[in-house]
């Protein structure tokens, strides 16, 4: 009797399930047909990234293809070198001048064509200079700095720009972006924790580099990215299920994972804005003991988190230009996701990075 039992509820669990399984593959099928909204981000026939064990992952060099969207479809190109951008030798061209570009999906140019790129219009507008754009989507100021460090100073550039978003504060402290591992540095025993309104850097704290090298994914990251790049209805639920999850975490006294609603310059989240902050001073150290000069160019954020970077280069002496004016009152400078700028937004950063080191005579 109970053998019986036991199978006919190992029989209703299994229908269950099955019915499931067919109601999502049905739901998944409709959406592919009639809500286009819904198709992923993704690449036709390549990768346009891969594994690194010092980064977490870096451009797959001479591939390209095309990259698209629900809202865009713009052709990539990725030289021997690894970036966006054609091929520069290391060496130096005589009479010209370089500036190197660190930054993300803003630099990287997400859902415009390569020469519309505002890292393409200033070289256009500054032929005595060659501006190489090394800008990788979805990296943290601590990809930057470890990418400067390693490999982006082989082009001897004379001005380092870097892209920031106020994401990036909480980017580099994870050690899992996108569903890919990657580098993170954590402040050394010799933090002497300053006074929380000050949020500025003691001179004897020190990086310490962790997860290098960056452990390749786990099967359920590639799952995870799988499903995220390549679903339409089975993405939204993985979605749902990772809200919940960070939802309940934040309810049961986690952090929360909503970056946005995390105050700048909270004495709570601290330490987050400390790191990047320590970030910024190696790197500046670095180029500058190397002769060139360091720009920061922050991407239109909440006046808050403006306000807290200004205060801090401002005492740094570190150049900085946050971009929100030149953008003030613009209208279509993004694409249609909303986000990203457009060709548009491209030119009115390059207007503005322009004016900015003329200024500065760096240009």
């Amino acid at each position: 009797m109970r053998t019986g039992r036991f199978k006919k509820k190992f029989m209703n669990f299994a229908l269950l399930l099955l019915a499931i399984l067919c109601a999502v593959v049905a739901i998944e099928m409709f959406a592919r047909i009639f809500i286009r909204s819904w198709a992923p981000t993704s690449t036709e026939q390549v990768e346009f990234w891969h594994y690194d064990s010092l980064l977490g992952w870096s451009h797959q060099p001479l591939q390209t293809g095309r990259f698209t969207n629900p809202y865009f479809s713009v052709s990539v190109s990725i030289s021997a070198q690894g970036l966006r951008d054609k091929a520069y030798p290391f060496e130096r061209v005589e009479g010209k001048r370089r500036l190197l570009v660190l930054g993300d999906s803003f630099g990287w140019g997400f859902g415009v064509e390569q020469s519309e790129i505002f890292s393409e219009v200033l070289e256009r507008n500054h032929p005595e200079w060659e501006i190489i754009n090394a800008s990788v989507s979805g990296y943290g100021t601590d990809q930057e700095f470890l990418y400067l460090k390693e490999r982006g100073f082989q082009f001897k550039p004379d001005v380092v720009l870097v892209l920031f978003f106020e994401n990036d504060f909480y980017d580099n402290n994870e050690q899992v972006l996108y569903w890919y591992p990657k580098p993170i540095f954590q402040l050394g025993p010799n933090f002497s924790g300053l006074a929380p309104t000050r949020l500025s850097v003691p001179t004897n704290e020190q990086l310490i580099l962790q997860n290098v090298p960056v452990p390749p994914a786990t099967w359920y990251q590639y799952l995870s990215r799988y499903i995220a790049g390549k679903t339409y209805f089975i993405a939204r639920l993985h979605w749902l299920r990772n809200w919940m999850y960070a939802r309940g975490k934040s309810l049961l006294g986690g952090k929360s994972q909503n970056h946005a609603k995390l105050p700048c310059g909270s004495s709570d989240d601290e330490k987050r804005f400390r790191v990047t902050f320590r970030l910024f001073s190696s790197m500046n150290r670095f180029v500058n003991d190397r002769g060139a000069r360091l720009v920061i160019v922050s991407v239109p954020m909440r006046t808050e988190c403006t306000k807290l970077l200004g205060d801090y280069f401002q005492r740094e002496a570190i150049p900085y230009l946050p971009l929100d004016s030149a953008f003030a009152g613009q209208q279509r400078t993004t694409t249609s996701d909303g986000f990203h700028w457009n060709a548009a937004g491209h030119t009115a950063a390059a207007r503005a990075i322009e004016s900015f080191l003329e200024e500065r005579k760096f240009f």
